[in-house]
């Protein structure tokens, strides 16, 4: 690497590599030139075709390529070809190599030339040594070593190696590539580019082309500048504009007249010739660069007006070997008109660094003819901002994302409708697979369905494969100044345009193809759980399926029983879980997800095969009075209990966004098939089948739902475990809640909101609810100081999403979120927050409480004028989670558990979040723990704790009214000593408290 090329490296200055080419502009063959060389890469080929490969073949058992007896007329349709074990033999004046094409090594047979037919064990048949005279690129024919013939393309569709040499010889060639303007003003989010010429021997003094600049068209221009300032329009090229203020309104607005005229453009200056020696100023070589506003541009060049011939700025850009100079672009201009008012017309100008050796080395950056061109070091991007393969891949690892969507919060509901913004990127399934955007409430982000491998990088472009279904969502994006935050410049689906989840705006959003600019977030995933998947230890537990009603249903769960005494023998759903059966889990098989994954490996790029998603299957059993298992099997509508494990079902159960399962049922055969990708697909696949019940007939569907009908009848299954089998016994009692993670607690936060935290422990009373039901229940409260009514533990999903009548629609209140679960503002992506609710038992399954003000009583079931329905949110369960400790469940959600996240409490539906608890003894008249408005007292061992209270009175004394401590606290955060039992403390300016001091 030559010195220039280093330091402009190092400064970070260089950005090597290729413009994102245009999606309708078409490379163009040219003839390849330059010294044979390894590494050196080519496309074989004449004017009428270009060879392809067939790499179905294999030499030695290693994978190769072997010329195709069909060719393509389109270079970029053909296999590209590269140079290894490069030898010169300067007596005979020829050059040997072995090739390489599409990546593999290329092979014909020894004897005469012919392509592979089949898989080769024997080398010696076979060969991939190959010779041309010379030792240029620019060869006239190839030939196989040994062999007289030489490869031919006969037809624009045909092509193979003829010893007869019938046909035109096949040479080298490398597809050139016109950039549009929108390629170039990609290069800097869309806002421009520049040009640096870091190949050149030394420094140019200047580089017109350094400052940001926009491309235009320049056929627009020369229409907006009107025939009475510019004659003839020009049909192609494009202008160069600086990225200023005007310039970047000619992008946002468009093209008037005063708008182009007040643009400042860059053009070759024809009053000004550097005078090399050996440049002809007379032809257009060796001229300047300088800048004039729109207002300057003519026909003809006019010194005394400063104006310039348009024609002198109207630039092309290609790269004209992409295969070996990638990233490096000739600039030209196609006409010019030079030498002052003389405008003398020179014609296919070079623009480049030209370098003098002679009399110290001086660079200049100016205008060669053809003869000159090869001379010049070529231009290549600097500064852009495109989001590199380093920024999203991992170093021999997967990268694995959620995608979301930030940008512009909307102004209203409308709005919102029509944005992407905080919404997921997610297929979907039905007759086919599609994507859609969806809000984080209807997103489980650890389940695959949520997450996206990188699969691949090309140029720009980042393949995102989906986890679970393998739908593609291919893109190329721009940095921002937040990590992880890119705006979109292209984006494709494998799925199509259209995208669901949200409706038409002024910019169609239901278009991916529209999607340009709109912020995307990737959130890196590790963790995931799209199908059930259990432990040794739940597949030693009984459990039941559950089957959930959605919608106006009568009964809201359904259980499965098995009617033995009919003929024959089948299951049913049934509303009485009485007869609900209690099934054990067996493991049977897995179908695997494999797919590839991009990874950086230094600097390059690789892949790799990695099994990304795997989906266990199940069987059900019970044990018999023999203690042989009966499973859950049969065909049909009649699914018998089966005694043959291989005629027992196997059940997939796919995990919804709120924690149920969407239950699917196979056969053994349908998922044991030849491949891994054949199994899976035969169970991801767009119309899979889920179970749901024909309300009609009474009978369980396995054939009618599909996954995307969230609302087929009870269609979402709950794997409830046995853990409900054990509870705490049904005695009203006093207790403490401890855990590893500290004491439950509670206390009133900001928002005047009783919120359960971790801290010292709190003695709550446990009065028993549901004591006549196979699974007894429990209020949970802490006194507050009054003598009947007490604060309860309550599951607040009402108060979480209500109904606001000024909006007359629900709304979520972040207040009632679990700080640090959500990222939504309104935290409707968040767990509950556990609240405690000022109430009075009212009878067992009654409570009065407040409401809006108002005292209301809260049963079972609504009733009209007499009561509210809701009760079973103030109804948990304590579960036993080992012989020991205990889980606490609210019975309105019994997949939620209660849990602590940074030292506050709310509910989750992953188990292994929980909080395992022991019940220590509590004190009726004890308060250890206890506000007193900002001022909070905790009793300790042989001492009492009090916070907020800097310079007040703190007055302590027993229960015989003896003070045994009287002193003003210096601190908020004070310590006094104090005898064991019962004391009152009294802080001044606020109301005595009892608290027991250990």
């Amino acid at each position: 690497m030559n010195k220039r090329i280093s330091t402009l490296l190092a400064a970070g200055l260089l950005m090597v590599g290729a413009l994102f080419g245009s999606a309708n502009a078409a490379p163009t063959a040219k003839a390849a030139k330059g010294d044979l060389q390894n590494g050196a890469k080519f496309y074989l080929g004449s004017t009428n075709g270009y060879i392809k490969v067939d790499q179905t073949h294999k030499v030695n058992g290693t994978a190769v390529s072997t010329f195709a007896a069909t060719g393509d007329a389109a270079i970029e349709n053909a296999a590209l070809f590269e140079i290894a074990d490069y030898a010169y033999n300067a007596i005979g004046d020829f050059s040997t190599f072995t090739l390489k094409a599409d990546g593999k090594p290329f092979y014909v047979t020894k004897a005469n030339g012919n392509a592979l037919s089949a898989d080769v064990t024997d080398v010696a048949t076979v060969t991939n040594i190959f010779t041309v005279e010379g030792k240029g690129l620019n060869f006239t024919k190839l030939s196989v070593l040994n062999l007289a013939g030489q490869f031919e393309v006969n037809s624009a569709v045909a092509t193979k190696y003829d010893v007869n040499a019938a046909g035109t010889a096949a040479t080298a060639w490398v597809a050139k590539t016109d950039l549009t303007v929108d390629d170039l003003n990609a290069n800097l989010s869309g806002q421009g580019f520049k040009f640096a010429f870091p190949n050149a021997v030394s420094d140019p003094d200047v580089n017109p082309f350094a400052d940001q600049m926009i491309a235009v068209g320049a056929s627009t221009v020369d229409a907006a500048l009107t025939t009475s300032v510019i004659s003839t329009a020009a049909t192609s090229g494009m202008y160069f504009v600086k990225a200023d203020a005007a310039g970047k309104k000619l992008l946002a607005t468009g093209f008037t007249k005063a708008q182009v005229e007040a643009a400042t453009f860059i053009v070759l200056n024809p009053e000004k010739n550097f005078g090399i020696t050996g440049l002809d100023a007379a032809t257009g070589e060796g001229y300047d660069f300088t800048t004039v506003k729109g207002n300057k541009l003519a026909n003809n060049n006019v010194k005394k007006d400063g104006k310039v011939a348009s024609v002198n700025g109207v630039f092309a850009v290609s790269e004209d070997d992409p295969q070996n100079a990638e990233g490096e672009y000739t600039i030209t201009l196609a006409n010019a008109k030079v030498e002052g008012n003389d405008n003398t017309p020179a014609s296919s100008l070079s623009v480049g660094a030209y370098s003098l050796t002679t009399g110290g080395i001086k660079t200049y950056i100016t205008t060669v003819g053809s003869g000159n061109a090869d001379k010049l070091s070529l231009a290549m991007t600097t500064s852009n901002t495109w989001a590199a393969a380093a920024d999203v891949l991992k170093a021999d690892d997967a990268a694995i994302y959620n995608i979301s969507f930030l940008g512009t919060k909307p102004a209203n509901t409308a709005d919102a409708a029509k944005s992407l913004y905080g919404k997921y990127l997610i297929p979907t399934y039905g007759a086919a697979f599609g994507a859609a955007v969806a809000a984080p409430e209807d997103v489980d982000v650890n389940a695959p369905l949520a997450q996206w491998v990188v699969s691949a990088v090309s140029g720009r472009n980042f393949e995102f494969k989906n986890r679970e279904t393998n739908v593609t969502f291919t893109v190329s994006m721009y940095k921002t100044d937040k990590a992880g935050e890119y705006a979109i410049s292209t984006a494709a689906l494998s799925t199509g345009t259209a995208v669901t989840g949200i409706v038409a705006g002024s910019v169609d959003l239901t278009d991916i193809s529209n999607w340009k600019y709109q912020i995307v977030k990737l959130t890196p995933i590790t963790e995931s759980e799209g199908f059930l998947a259990l432990t040794d230890a739940q597949l030693s537990q009984q459990t039941e399926l559950v089957f959930n009603g959605t919608g106006s249903v009568t009964v809201e769960k359904l259980y499965m029983a098995y009617t033995g005494s009919a003929a024959p023998a089948y299951f049913v759903p049934i509303n009485n879980p009485a007869y609900s059966v209690q099934w054990m889990f067996e493991k049977a098989e897995s179908v695997k997800n494999k797919m590839k994954y991009a990874y950086l490996d230094g600097t390059d790029v690789k892949q790799k095969d990695s099994v990304v998603n795997i989906a266990t299957s199940y069987l059900l059993y019970n044990l018999k009075n023999d203690n042989s298992k009966q499973y859950f099997g049969g065909v049909a509508s009649d699914y018998k209990a089966a005694n043959d494990k291989d005629n027992a079902q196997r059940l997939f159960f796919k995990k919804n966004a709120d924690g149920t399962y969407a239950m699917m049922r196979f056969a053994k055969a349908q998922i044991s098939l030849a491949t891994d990708a054949l199994s899976y697909s035969a169970v991801v696949k767009a119309d899979a089948k889920k179970w749901s019940v024909n309300t009609s007939s009474a009978s369980f569907e396995a054939g009618t739902a599909t996954l995307d009908e969230l609302d087929a009848p009870y269609s979402a299954v709950t794997v409830d475990f046995n853990a409900l089998s054990e509870s705490l016994e049904a005695v009203a009692r006093h207790a403490t809640f401890n855990s590893e993670e500290g004491a439950v607690a509670v206390k009133q936060n900001k928002n005047g909101i009783l919120e359960g935290i971790i801290g010292e422990g709190m003695t709550f009373w446990l009065d028993t609810a549901d004591i006549d039901k196979d699974f007894h229940s429990f209020y949970i409260s802490k006194g507050n100081g009054e003598e009947e009514a007490r604060d309860f533990l309550y599951f607040a999903t009402d108060s979480m999403l209500h109904w606001d009548a000024n909006k007359a629609d629900y709304v979520y209140n972040v207040n009632y979120a679990l700080e640090g679960s959500y990222v939504a503002a309104d935290g409707r992506d968040g767990d509950l927050k556990a609240i405690f609710r000022p109430a009075t038992l009212a009878g067992l399954d009654t409570i009065s409480t407040t409401v809006n003000g108002e005292t209301v009583l809260v049963a079972e079931e609504e009733e009209e004028d007499v009561c509210l329905g809701g009760v079973d949110n103030f109804k948990f369960y304590i579960m036993k989670a080992s012989e020991s400790s205990y889980v606490i469940r609210p019975i309105s959600a019994p997949n939620y558990y209660l849990y602590n996240l940074n030292g506050k409490l709310g509910f989750t539906n992953q188990v292994e979040k929980a909080l395992v608890v022991t019940l220590g003894e509590g004190d009726a008249t004890a308060n250890e723990d206890v506000e007193v408005a900002t001022v909070k007292v905790v009793s300790g061992e042989g001492n009492v704790t009090i916070t907020g209270a800097a310079g007040k009175k703190v007055v302590i004394s027993n229960i015989l009214g003896q003070v045994v401590a009287n002193t003003v606290v210096s601190s908020d955060n004070a310590t006094i000593a104090a005898p064991q039992g019962i004391v009152v403390v009294a802080v001044e300016g606020e109301e005595a408290v009892k608290a027991i001091v250990k």
